[in-house]
């Protein structure tokens, strides 16, 4: 009957929270307070990557494990006050680290760490790039013209929702995005 679980702030503790503790959290019967680290998943951090992150252009944006977030992305001009060239926008920002482990579990769950590093269909330039980072590794993913399968649609809609989320705190531009 255990509704609340806390471990303190610090992120010394090492390990995974044990399956049934875990199963509670996830499905909202266990408040689990603890700092942003590993005992969840071991993701330490999830991007998305496109051509058409924005009707101007490309852009990518990375989920940390933390709860940091940092995105940058090619824009249009500006309105107000008036500029009409194009330029470079990067945000550094913030989000509840409960999502991200409930994305990076997910992942873990889904069909990710199987799927084939490129799908590839030659109707279209636009591609994005899905990247998760576990244990050290990176494993990417490129998505050519929409023809990965549908766990990987599911999942960049997922990253996109906590990307929706973030708290943006900074904001700089620059006249172009680095290649």
């Amino acid at each position: 009957h255990l509704e609340t679980l806390d471990l303190g702030g610090d992120d010394t503790l090492t390990g995974k929270l044990p399956p049934p503790l875990l199963g509670r959290w996830l499905s909202g019967d266990l408040e689990v307070l603890t700092g942003p680290g590993s005992l969840f998943t071991d993701v330490t951090a999830i991007e998305i990557e496109s051509s058409e992150f924005s009707w101007c252009g490309g852009g990518k944006l990375v989920l940390r494990r933390d709860g940091s977030a940092s995105s940058v992305g090619e824009r249009c001009g500006r309105i107000l006050p008036p500029d009409p060239r194009p330029h470079c926008e990067f945000k550094e920002g913030g989000f509840y680290y409960q999502e991200f482990a409930r994305l990076a579990h997910a992942i873990e769950q889904s069909s990710y760490f199987s799927l084939k590093p490129e799908y590839r269909r030659e109707v279209t330039p636009a591609h994005e790039i899905t990247r998760v980072t576990r244990n050290g590794t990176t494993h990417p993913v490129s998505d050519y013209g929409s023809a990965g399968p549908e766990d990987l649609r599911t999942i960049r809609q997922a990253i996109q929702g906590v990307g929706d989320r973030v708290r943006w705190t900074d904001t700089k531009t620059q006249p172009a995005c680095p290649p």
